[in-house]
């Protein structure tokens, strides 16, 4: 019988949400004085199961009108038989959402320490990141 894990207690409501507005427009060594990397500090030593848990209670979504949350595409993830790639592409951003300009503009670390936690989380060392020609954003 599968283990039953309890989604660990967390203590802010929206942490991506929150995080961002702290750290909007830092440079590398005032996000590290800001943040200090503590979305990957935090996940240190958690199981993968643990991690998605925490995605899970954040209630962050994909893209598009049919948008699942991200939680059911990391466990999807997780259990994959091939080794895995992890591809963040920007190229084509949700007309309707801001987060990808947000991301890209005022938290280009942030997007970097969440392709870290999600390279941690499922063991992969092949992480790609595509970005359109020109950002207009």
């Amino acid at each position: 019988m599968a283990e039953q894990l309890e989604p660990p207690r967390v203590d802010w409501d929206q942490p991506l949400l929150m995080r961002m507005s702290q750290t909007a427009g830092a440079g590398l060594a005032e996000y590290l004085a800001i943040s200090g990397l503590g979305g990957l500090q935090r996940i240190t030593g958690l199981k993968a199961a643990e991690i998605i848990i925490l995605l899970r209670d954040c209630g962050l979504r994909g893209r598009g009108p049919g948008a699942r949350h991200v939680y059911e595409k990391w466990w999807r993830f997780l259990h994959r038989k091939a080794k895995g790639i992890i591809v963040a592409d920007v190229r084509e951003p949700d007309l309707h959402s801001q987060a990808v300009a947000r991301l890209i503009q005022e938290d280009p670390w942030g997007l970097v320490e969440a392709l870290a936690i999600a390279a941690h989380t499922f063991s992969v060392g092949d992480i790609r990141l595509r970005l359109p020609a020109r950002l207009n954003y």
